[in-house]
C-alpha cells in the first residue's frame, strides 16, 4: 500500500541479502504540503500504521498536524522576547509590554528556566517535563 512500508530491524538479514529473522514493523506516512515534509509514524501491525495514515492524512487537509519544528526553546524565548521589545508582540490588552516587565521576563527565563530546558526542542517539551521542572524549583535551596 502506498505510504506504509515495513521496516526491519537494523540487525536484520534482509539488510545483507539473507531471509528475515525480525518482527518487522510499518512505517506509515503522509505527506505535509504546508511544512514540505513527510510525517513519519512506525507501528508493530499493519493495521495500525493504516489507521493512523488515513487519520493523518484527514488531519494535515484541515491543518491540524504539522511537522514538529526543529525551534529550541532558547530559541522561541529569544525570538519572543525580540517581538515583545519592538512592539510586534503584545499583552492580552493589545498594550505594549513595559520595560520593567520585559527585563522581568527575561531574568526569569535566563535564570530558572533557560537552563534546564532552553536546548530541548519545544514540539519534544512534553506536560511532564513542566510539572518536572516545577517541582524543582519548589524544592528547598
Amino acid at each position: 500500500m502506498a505510504g506504509i512500508n515495513k521496516h526491519h530491524a537494523s540487525t536484520c538479514r534482509t539488510r545483507r541479502g539473507g531471509r528475515c529473522d525480525c518482527t518487522p514493523g510499518f512505517q506509515a506516512w503522509v505527506w505535509s504540503p504546508r511544512d514540505r515534509k513527510k510525517l513519519y509514524r512506525t507501528f508493530p501491525t499493519h493495521a495500525g500504521a493504516r489507521s493512523w495514515r488515513a487519520q493523518a492524512t484527514r488531519e494535515v487537509e484541515r491543518g491540524s498536524l504539522r511537522a514538529a519544528s526543529e525551534t529550541t526553546l532558547r530559541e522561541a524565548a529569544k525570538a519572543w522576547l525580540a517581538g515583545a521589545c519592538d512592539g510586534a508582540i503584545r499583552n492580552r490588552s493589545g498594550d505594549r509590554y513595559k520595560p520593567s516587565v520585559l527585563r522581568g521576563y527575561e531574568q526569569a527565563l535566563r535564570l530558572h528556566v533557560l537552563p534546564d530546558l532552553g536546548a530541548h526542542k519545544l514540539a519534544r517539551i512534553t506536560t511532564a517535563d513542566l510539572q518536572a521542572h516545577a517541582d524543582r524549583l519548589m524544592q528547598p535551596a
